[in-house]
């Protein structure tokens, strides 16, 4: 990589070069990026990688899972490569790399025969940096062509967990990237996501031929987002409310129909909410449209299908609404996600029908019925348990994190503290004796049977398939014929959560070892009965924080800047600083372009174009401090 060349040349970048012709990372960073140092787990990744091994990453949203793959495909001599399944996901990347002075480009089927052949000449003088690539066009005849003769610094797979089918967001695309992979050996790879359980892990390493990488995981934890589950519908009215929480700042708002989508975006547009909806229905004019506007606005909700999750990276979402479950415990935090990844405090609610997730399950059930083969009957059985998994943690009574984090391998002691399980403790009824019996009811029957087939055995009730495995004469059989079978199905659901049965991927269910230690009666197992719980807290708008009227003004003035310079440069206000460096500027009124680098983190570039205009905003905009008692609402 010809860094002296390059757009970084001009930033007045001149990183340290090594012997082995490898920049400095930590200079890269500074001038670059503008960070004075890495994260620890940033450090370590990138540590490894400028070593030339193989990395699988598993970092949260928002813990800087870019920058692992951009400051070492930048330090390294070559061309780095990074593998996206989204436009938009790479369009952003770019767009934010050239605001840094980095020659970055991205090959999409939207190209024109200009753009392709100006990417070309740039790959082909060895002027640029990093080049973003959809995994089809990865693995075509004409990108090995075009790369053949091309020395590069490290290839990178992003959101890798779509290349395992019992993962969330399953692409089979992603399956032909081992062998590309494969043939360029000696080049150093990089599989990086946010959202993979034991088993997506395990896939990406055997998938992608990483068997022999070094994995770095960081906590799963999002501590700024509060997790609320509320028990009733999604209904326009529900939703309406909880989003008077907002302050003015933006929200999404997930839906599995496209129909729903359509009716809460008008519902919402009528009540007078800057609405706008995104599914796969509508024409790439009006998904581009819908999205454009969501990332140049403030006060403004979109509506959507899961289709709208994965390409977005706006810093300032203060709230994700869930109108109903979430298919699994992977969607569920890829989605909630969204929020707060400028690491301000955020929320995150979901609401849980009994009538919507007993439909969901009805309609899972279906697919698995109507399997014709085994990879397909696997994936509905896959998808049958992770909305279980879901359920589970909708209805348990204990912290939300300590269920929700365990999926991902991460324990947690719970008692968060930002929940609405921590804030509004459940009322929890003893079930020792019962769970017990469910314990045995499922060591009785060999352990590899559903929910359903084992409530048939509690509840005494001989189903054809009961007497044809001759479990009517279990000392289980009508063991639990007092409880009613929707008890069942939510105690094994919260067990489940819990930590004290476990779903197996062919559908049945298991004995842990803290549910063995429960059944001999070691452990208390409490549940939460429906409709016993407590009414979650009056929704409404939160109380306001309150600033001098003066720094209202010089908030609204670096807004406006923001918006003109974004426009200007046709990028979007949060590439320009984020809401938060906002907030800074504004409480410590740095006098000196050196004080802005250290508020800001601005690299050279940014720093070199905006600074001075910052400062004579700063320097013009203080009002008289007599009116500094004059106060406003402000955002949190």
């Amino acid at each position: 990589m010809n860094i002296t060349s390059s757009p970084n040349n001009a930033a007045g970048k001149s990183p340290n070069w090594n012997s082995n012709g490898c920049a400095n990372p930590l200079d890269i960073l500074r001038k670059i990026f503008g960070y004075p140092e890495f994260r620890e787990g940033q450090k370590r990744v990138v540590e490894t990688a400028m070593q030339g091994s193989n990395t699988v990453v598993l970092f949260p949203t928002g813990a800087g899972k870019s920058l692992c793959y951009q400051v070492p495909a930048i330090s390294r001599p070559g061309m780095g490569v990074v593998v996206s399944p989204l436009v938009s996901l790479m369009r952003d990347q770019v767009r934010s790399l050239r605001e840094n002075g980095v020659e970055a480009h991205y090959l999409s089927s939207e190209d024109s025969l200009e753009e392709r052949t100006r990417i070309k000449k740039s790959v082909d003088s060895r002027t640029a940096d990093i080049l973003f690539i959809s995994p089809e066009r990865a693995v075509s005849l004409g990108f090995e062509n075009l790369i053949r003769n091309v020395e590069l610094s490290l290839i990178a797979i992003d959101e890798a967990h779509c290349v395992s089918q019992w993962g969330h967001d399953f692409r089979p695309e992603y399956l032909k990237l081992g062998g590309f992979l494969a043939r360029h050996e000696g080049t150093p790879k990089m599989a990086v996501t946010a959202t993979a359980d034991p088993i997506t892990r395990a896939d990406i390493r055997t998938l992608l031929g990483l068997e022999d990488a070094v994995e770095f995981s960081a906590s799963f934890d999002r501590p700024n987002i509060e997790l609320e589950i509320i028990d009733a519908p999604g209904s326009e009215a529900h939703i309406s409310s909880v989003l008077s929480e907002r302050d003015g700042k933006s929200a999404i708002v997930f839906c599995r129909s496209r129909r729903r989508v359509d009716q809460i975006a008008e519902h919402l547009k009528s009540g007078g909410v800057r609405a706008v909806r995104y599914h796969a229905g509508l024409s790439p004019e009006e998904r581009y449209e819908a999205q454009e506007a969501f990332l140049n606005e403030t006060d403004i909700v979109v509506v959507a299908t899961i289709a709208f999750g994965m390409g977005i990276d706006k810093p300032d979402v203060r709230l994700v609404v869930h109108s109903n479950l979430p298919g699994s415990p992977e969607a569920y935090y890829q989605e909630i996600g969204r929020a707060g990844r400028d690491g301000g405090p955020s929320k995150a609610i979901a609401f849980n029908s009994v009538r919507n997730a007993g439909q969901v399950s009805i309609a899972i059930a279906a697919e698995i019925s109507a399997a014709t083969g085994n990879d397909e009957r696997n994936r509905a059985l896959t998808a049958y348990r992770k909305f279980l998994m879901m359920r589970g943690y909708a209805e348990s009574h204990l912290c939300r994190r300590s269920t929700l984090l365990p999926i991902f391998g991460e324990k947690h002691g719970g008692s968060c503290g930002n929940c609405d399980r921590c804030k509004v403790p459940a009322e929890i009824s003893d079930f020792s004796k019962n769970a017990a019996k469910l314990i045995k009811a499922v060591a009785e029957t060999g352990q590899s049977f559903g929910a359903g087939y084992l409530i048939s055995v509690l509840t005494g009730v001989g189903t054809d398939k009961v007497l044809n495995n001759g479990h009517q004469g279990l000392g289980s059989f009508g063991n639990g014929k007092d409880i009613d079978g929707k008890i069942w199905k939510t105690a094994i659901r919260q067990m489940a959560a819990a930590g004290f049965l476990e779903y197996l991927p062919a559908g049945g269910i298991a004995v842990t070892r803290l549910g063995r230690k429960a059944g001999e009666g070691g452990l208390s197992v409490g549940i939460a009965y429906p409709n016993r719980q407590k009414k979650p807290r009056k929704l409404g708008k939160r109380v306001q924080a309150a600033l001098p009227r003066r720094s209202a003004a010089l908030m609204r003035s670096l807004e406006d800047y923001r918006r003109s310079a974004a426009n200007e440069r046709g990028l979007k206000p949060f590439e320009i600083m984020s809401d938060r460096i906002i907030e800074r500027l504004v409480a410590q009124r740095p006098g000196s372009i050196a004080e802005i680098e250290s508020i800001t983190g601005f690299g050279s570039e940014k720093l070199k174009r905006y600074a001075p205009d910052i400062l004579e905003i700063i320097s013009n905009g203080t009002l008289d401090e007599s009116e500094a008692s004059r106060d406003v609402a402000l955002f949190d």
